[in-house]
């Protein structure tokens, strides 16, 4: 099994220790990555590119360390540490783990400067931040590996119909084609090695800060499924393949959010309501939003539900109805089994036995595919109308198909969610399917790249058979 170039994304980190911690987001005008004897870069604008603060990061041609336990992790217990879950079936509960060992690398940095005192300011930030010859543990990002439909198949993994926790689809510039990949977490130990600045001659165009940093992480090296017979297969990268995966800078509960089903506990807030007595009625509270249970023959009233955290309660037949307002959808009370029923006094569903069981929106297992842009020539390029951007997400049919009745989550690229954006404009016969968003949003929030991929996760509103079944749930409804 082969991945991108794993170094790569070390490289592209630095980016997010520079602008993320270390200087404000401004500052480096450019960067250009070096490994080997080839060179990336990423700008974040073409006029910057002959700027200055500019940086250089390179791959060193360094002794990785591999199978060997460094000095500074201490080991605590027989448990093997170094392996994690990094796809999951939620039909099936099947697993994947990546086995996983230590790596030491070195990356220089040479960060041009206009001045020389923009040079001596640059290095005593730098040594502000990062102390000396010590390793600490600061920054985190997210890889995508990529894993073979073939490997999938091989490891048993269905992959139709089934809800893959973790599992995500980007493109691979170098062939052209969608692929399959899983996010990683990496938590690198880093430290600095050696800062300098070259000053002496005033009649330079330039004046360098050399970095030295050493990076301590851990590094894929087996997949394995949870099977006993499952195949375990190496993991190895391509060197040559680089320049065009992202990586994401913020923590990777975030990107697993995604795939989290809806608590209908959270939304609703307050206790599903029963009667309080034999006979009455149902009102609502117009100052509060609370529901309101007026008993027959006494005229008493009783407070049976607060008002809920998403949405209202009304009344429908005298029956109380939770309407949702994040999905738009009313859920029927059944006030003597103490369940929720959807859209119907008869419609599926939902038990809460006791208050320790946590109440999901079913049916929970529906299908989700999330899409990584790492360009955004890739959505389009985007179109520039007054202060709105139009882009749009199109696919080969061999690939997905959209649908209209389709719902998009995204995650910008600053690590903000944004559950069921409602779409500009949808076109069948191209297979494609645009948003619009306000320019500077645009700007600031969604335009993708490297380091801040946006992320599309295209969610059918329909629940497998099987977990329809074991939901008691009818799957046409």
């Amino acid at each position: 099994m082969q991945i991108h170039n794993y170094y790569s994304d070390l490289c592209l980190s630095v980016r997010s220790i520079f602008d993320k911690y270390i200087f404000p987001p401004d500052l480096i005008k450019s960067y250009d990555f070096n490994i080997a004897n080839r060179v990336f870069r990423i700008d974040k604008d073409y006029k910057t590119q002959f700027e200055f603060p500019a940086c250089i990061v390179s791959l060193n041609d360094d002794h990785y360390l591999f199978g060997e336990r460094p000095n500074v992790i201490q080991e605590a217990g027989p448990r093997n540490v170094m392996q994690q879950t990094v796809l999951m079936n939620a039909e099936t509960e099947d697993e994947f783990f990546v086995q996983e060992e230590h790596v030491q690398t070195n990356i220089s940095v040479i960060i041009n400067c206009e001045s020389q005192l923009q040079a001596k300011d640059i290095e005593f930030t730098v040594k502000r931040f990062l102390p000396l010859s010590k390793y600490i543990q600061f920054l985190e990002f997210v890889s995508f590996l990529e894993i073979p439909y073939e490997n999938l198949k091989t490891l048993d993994f269905e992959t139709t119909g089934h809800k893959i926790l973790n599992l995500f689809t980007k493109m691979n510039e170098n062939e052209g084609q969608i692929e399959y990949c899983y996010s990683l977490s990496y938590k690198p130990h880093i430290r600095l090695e050696s800062i300098s600045t070259s000053i002496s001659d005033a009649g330079t165009r330039s004046f360098p800060v050399n970095i030295e940093l050493s990076y301590l992480t851990q590094m894929p090296m087996w997949l394995q499924g949870c099977k006993s017979d499952s195949d375990i297969e190496s993991v190895n990268i391509v060197y040559g393949r680089f320049g065009h995966d992202p990586i994401a800078d913020y923590p990777v509960l975030t990107i697993l959010n995604l795939f989290r089903d809806k608590n209908l506990v959270e939304s609703l807030d307050t206790a599903i309501p029963r009667r309080v007595t034999n006979n009455g009625k149902w009102s609502i509270n117009d100052s509060t939003g609370e529901l309101v249970w007026t008993d027959k023959y006494t005229g008493n009233q009783f407070v049976a539900a607060d008002k809920p955290l998403d949405g209202n309660w009304i009344i429908i037949d005298n029956k109380p109805v939770w309407e949702r307002e994040s999905d738009n959808t009313k859920y029927f009370v059944d006030e003597e089994k103490d369940i929720l029923r959807k859209n119907s006094i008869i419609g599926p569903m939902y038990d809460h036995p006791n208050r320790d069981q946590v109440l999901f929106d079913k049916p929970k297992t529906f299908i989700r595919r999330t899409f990584i842009v790492s360009d955004e020539k890739t959505v389009g390029p985007p179109t520039y109308m007054d202060n709105k951007v139009i882009f749009c997400i199109s696919f080969d049919k061999t690939d997905l198909v959209i649908q209209r009745d389709y719902k998009y989550n995204f995650i910008l690229n600053n690590g903000d969610i944004v559950q069921e954006y409602p779409y500009f404009s949808f076109d069948e016969a191209d297979n494609k399917v645009c948003f619009e968003v306000d320019i500077n949003d645009w700007k600031s929030r969604w335009k993708p790249s490297l380091t801040s991929p946006l992320m599309i996760q295209f969610l059918e509103n329909k629940g497998t058979r099987s977990s329809c079944q074991n939901e008691n749930i009818n799957e046409n409804i």
